[in-house]
């Protein structure tokens, strides 16, 4: 008996199972936020111009693309902070806006969030990711009567 499609699937490693629709997912993001060709540099942990072009190609005409750990990692928080947002706002332009305005919350310290996604090394934008999230969750236990909500000044991530 020959295997199904889920054996087959599973034969594929990891990385390239995911790294073509991860690159095409981020290229529509990208497109939706209006990065610049050196935010998307940036985001992508600062491949060479002609690496990066090559997997943009790549990916677009569905081949096999293998994108480096750390660009998966990247874009996986880039994917998480997209859903978010696309939570707190719905997909359009007060996401964009969001990103890029200056916030006063201790995680932001003035700057735009998008100032940290496209920082030099992926903690940015893992950052932005746990801000979201834990404004997103809330209170962790909704039972607690006394609680009081979480402003922006209480959502720290050291």
């Amino acid at each position: 008996m020959a295997p199904g499609p889920t054996a087959a699937l599973a034969s594929i490693p990891l990385c390239q199972r995911l790294s073509s629709p991860a690159m095409r997912t981020f290229l529509n993001i990208a497109d939706q936020w209006q990065l610049s060709e050196d935010e998307w540099l940036m985001v992508l942990g600062l491949p060479g111009r002609q690496v990066y072009l090559s997997w943009i190609c790549t990916a677009r005409t569905g081949q096999i693309l293998i994108l480096p750990t750390n660009a998966l990692l990247r874009l996986s928080a880039i994917f998480g902070i997209y859903k978010s947002l696309g939570i707190l706002f719905g997909i359009g332009h007060d996401a964009s806006e969001w990103l890029r305005s200056p916030h006063h919350a201790p995680t932001f310290g003035g700057k735009a969030p998008m100032d940290l996604i496209v920082s030099k090394n992926q903690d940015g934008a893992v950052l932005v990711r746990r801000y979201l999230d834990n404004f997103l969750c809330g209170p962790s236990d909704l039972n607690d009567q006394d609680f009081t909500s979480y402003s922006d000044d209480d959502i720290v991530i050291a």
